[in-house]
């Protein structure tokens, strides 16, 4: 019974916490916080602490008492003594059997209890991953604010993947206005040019590079230049560029050399927000030997 409690405890408290912070990597993709056991609980506590305080101290009200009055008649009741009647006869067969009667009868007051305060603990959970997500949509409007600007670039930037820094317009107030223009060179010596439109790129469990969608993908056809060139000397590349068929190219990521990265609102390129800089220094950390990122 004890090991069934602190199951309970271990589930309701922190693990459920943490899967509803998690589901904000549907909007924003995240990093993969848990590299051990250790690490999981230490995140796990940390994202549990602030719904617990506010569940702890405030009351329920409004609707979320209406839903519960039809789960529990009296769904603030449940005092210490019967938190106590029940945790004594978890450890002991011997009360369990001598206080069967007080024990279900606390079990039921403890239930509404523990219903009443999960209730507010879960929506304030939400409130929380709710709010991150807010505030990872909002990073280029709010970032001139100083301490945001701290809080974004040592705890929101460290969580988020530094993919979706570099490959959507999320560190531009006017990113609606602008597009992710990107030329990638592959291990087979070619070179595409497009853009990453929304959801054009994909990531693995753990937040990294899994490949890129290129749409009005264009390839450089290498060879032609150089003949063209060698014959006059004045060639421009620009005639080279060939539109792909379907003009949509797929490119997995570990046939990705280097890439070079453009966020042009009309066609001119522009200088990138400090963000891009910071996830771009981030993703370099994390790249295979010899593949590289620049943001231009």
């Amino acid at each position: 019974m004890v090991a069934l409690l602190t199951s309970y405890f271990v589930v309701v408290y922190l693990l459920v916490p943490r899967a509803i912070f998690r589901l904000s990597s549907v909007f924003i993709p995240l990093k993969r916080f848990q590299r051990t056991r250790t690490e999981e609980i230490t995140f796990a506590v940390l994202v549990a602490l602030l719904p617990f305080v506010l569940a702890s101290a405030l009351p329920l009200g409004g609707l979320a008492a209406w839903v519960l009055s039809w789960v529990c008649e009296s769904p603030t009741r449940g005092t210490w003594a019967d938190y106590k009647a029940v945790f004594a006869a978890s450890y002991s067969v011997g009360v369990f059997t001598e206080r069967q009667d007080q024990f279900w009868s606390s079990a039921a007051l403890v239930a509404c209890g523990q219903l009443n305060f999960l209730l507010r603990y879960y929506i304030f959970c939400l409130v929380q991953a709710a709010g991150f997500i807010l505030v990872g949509r909002q990073y280029a409007r709010w970032r001139k604010c100083p301490p945001f600007r701290w809080f974004a670039e040592h705890i929101l930037l460290r969580n988020v993947s530094e993919w979706h820094m570099l490959l959507t317009t999320v560190n531009f107030p006017d990113g609606r206005h602008r597009r992710v223009a990107v030329d990638v060179l592959t291990v087979e010596d070619h070179l595409y040019q497009g853009f990453v439109d929304e959801g054009g790129y994909f990531v693995d469990v753990n937040g990294d590079l899994s490949g890129l969608l290129l749409t009005k993908a264009k390839r450089f056809d290498r060879p032609g230049y150089l003949a063209a060139r060698s014959a006059n000397a004045s060639t421009t590349p620009d005639a080279f560029w060939k539109a792909v068929p379907g003009s949509t190219v797929h490119i997995p990521s570990g046939n990705i050399v280097s890439m070079n990265l453009r966020y042009p609102p009309t066609g001119t390129a522009q200088v990138p927000a400090r963000g891009a800089q910071v996830a771009a220094a981030q993703a370099a950390a994390r790249l295979p030997a010899g593949l590289r990122v620049e943001v231009a």
